[in-house]
């Protein structure tokens, strides 16, 4: 990377090989988590199985609040994982917190997903995607801390500044 500025000249290595990209590549999938989570839970939002099992057989659509609720619940659990995703960050490593946020994840998934063998399906679901949040905020966490890791500081630094 080479910048130019006014009077001012600044070169870096930067690490163009295959191998790089493509764990840059891999990693930035970890932010398609969310939008991957949101496209899931509106189909199960409009499942007329899920709508019998939560409002009553008969009934053709969910309320109101109880949508509000399945889809702002994951944002409660992604805000706690984002704030204790530092810390984890810090004591774990990088890599272990990309691992662990998957791992929750796939908690959250896996009870979201059992919702047909019980009753209290809204409160499994509700359960599910407040822990699958967690998964969630720290995994926006680690996938950034990650990727700007492989960086050195004074290079990162030195290129915001004269961007």
């Amino acid at each position: 990377m080479i910048l130019h500025r006014a009077h001012f000249h600044y070169e870096a290595e930067v690490d163009t090989s295959f191998g790089c990209i493509l764990l840059t590549a891999i990693v930035a999938t970890g932010g398609l988590v969310l939008g991957y989570d949101f496209g899931c839970v509106n189909g199960l939002i409009r499942s007329n199985s899920f709508i019998a099992v939560v409002e009553g057989p008969g009934e053709t659509r969910i309320s109101q609040n109880n949508v509000a609720l399945v889809m702002s619940i994951l944002f409660c659990g992604a805000s706690f994982g984002a704030i204790t995703g530092g810390a984890l960050g810090d004591r774990l490593g990088r890599k272990w917190l990309i691992q662990l946020s998957s791992a929750v994840y796939v908690v959250g998934v896996s009870l979201q997903m059992a919702v047909g063998f019980y009753d209290s399906a809204l409160v499994l679901v509700l359960i599910g995607r407040l822990i699958g949040g967690v998964g969630v905020g720290i995994n926006s966490v680690g996938t950034v801390l990650y990727m700007t890791e492989t960086v050195s500081i004074l290079d990162f630094l030195n290129a915001m500044f004269l961007a």
